[in-house]
């Protein structure tokens, strides 16, 4: 048996027990009254002023202070750690639910509501890519009391989506499991615009076909009709301007891929460009903006004129500006094509990544388990007694 404190700073109020001796110390009592017969019998002496400067009752300055005491002891929020309940710890699960498929199907979300019953505490997780929803999944897991700690992965797992580098982040005590729900393809081919280099002018339409046997995908490319050409912009110091239109040259003469998302704004804001700073940035309204920022916790940005400004404080002469633009133009524009994969994970893969969940981490912190009660009832307790205490003091 062990006993944990939830607020072990409420101890500092154990500096109140001084209120209860002074009190002791200050407190003035009446003169008793005797009565006599005659005064002229009693020798003239001079009034002098008392001050007690000892304890006196001591049973109830004890009382008194013991109510403090056990006060302050159930202020930092004690928990009893016995065999018992570090075993009823080890039996329940925290379980972090992940959607793995672009579309959840009604399958998967009845599998999920499932896994989400039986678990003692469950949240869903849904992210653009199955290892963003692990970072949000493992961040979830560390929040939770003592409890049996699992990762359930539920969709149709296409190659590509989830490497075995992915899973090595997850601690050894955290179970994982997979649940592959194989969903049809309604879509055998999708029309992707791509950005060829920094002017638009040049630009095709990227075709991805799948074939109905689901063993091979199929590229096609064709020359794209006269369109306006999305609105990217990296911006940079005056003097460095010119750096930043190559940068952005290099990075489109690559390829981007568009999607559907041909109308959206952003602009890449490098050190020293004259834009606003991010405390004048509106927050984001669109969904798209709030999901890129959340992909590149690296840099910040904010809404301008129904675009989003991303700011960094990298100079774009920085070998690392190309990259970072590449990286904030994927998130931004680009859709995923993982759904696009015919090919599926294996089920000896699945089976070689999964384990059963470990017990209970040893250095998290329960919740509140309701064991300051036993102390806030014998304060009670103690309240009473003292009641009965000064009573009789009284009378007598």
């Amino acid at each position: 048996m062990s006993v944990l404190w939830l607020q072990p700073l409420a101890w500092w109020g154990l500096g109140l027990l001084a209120l209860p001796i002074v009190i002791h110390l200050l407190a003035r009592h009446r003169s008793r009254r005797m009565r006599f017969p005659s005064l002229r019998f009693l020798p003239v002496a001079r009034m002098a002023a008392l001050r007690r400067r000892v304890l006196t009752d001591w049973p109830l300055l004890a009382v008194r202070l013991l109510i403090l005491a056990v006060a302050v002891a159930a202020s930092a929020a004690p928990v009893f750690v016995s065999d018992a309940r570090r075993e009823a710890w080890d039996r329940r699960v925290a379980r972090a639910i992940i959607i793995a498929s672009p579309a959840p199907a009604g399958e998967i979300q009845s599998i999920a509501a499932e896994e989400a019953d039986a678990g003692y505490a469950s949240e869903e997780f849904a992210a653009l890519t199955v290892p963003d929803a692990l970072g949000d999944a493992l961040r979830w897991l560390d929040t939770q009391p003592p409890a049996a700690r699992e990762i359930v992965v539920v969709g149709d797992l296409r190659e590509g989506a989830l490497a075995a580098h992915d899973l090595a982040r997850i601690p050894s005590y955290v179970g994982i499991r997979f649940l592959p729900v194989v969903t049809v393809d309604d879509r055998r081919a999708v029309e992707w615009r791509v950005v060829a280099d920094g002017s638009g002018a040049v630009s095709t339409n990227y075709v991805v076909s799948v074939m109905p046997d689901l063993a091979r995908t199929r590229a096609r490319y064709a020359t794209a009709d006269a369109t306006t050409p999305p609105r990217i912009r990296v911006a940079a110091g005056a003097a460095d301007q010119a750096h930043a239109d190559a940068v952005l040259r290099a990075v489109l003469r690559e390829g981007l891929v568009l999607g559907q998302s041909v109308d959206r704004a952003v602009t890449i804001a490098f050190a020293g460009a004259p834009l606003p700073s991010l405390d004048q940035l509106a927050p984001p309204t669109q969904a798209w903006m709030r999901t890129a920022l959340e992909q590149m916790p690296e840099v910040r940005g904010g809404e301008l004129d129904g675009g989003l400004v991303v700011r960094t404080n990298l100079p774009v002469t920085d070998p690392r500006s190309a990259r970072l633009v590449s990286d904030v133009l994927a998130g931004t524009f680009e859709e995923s094509r993982l759904n696009l994969e015919p090919r599926r994970i294996s089920a000896a893969a699945l089976a070689a990544w999964s384990r059963p969940p470990g017990g209970s981490p040893p250095d998290v912190l329960p919740a509140d388990e309701g064991d300051r009660r036993w102390f806030w009832g014998a304060a009670l307790v103690l309240i009473a007694l003292e009641q009965v205490m000064r009573r009789r003091r009284r009378a007598a």
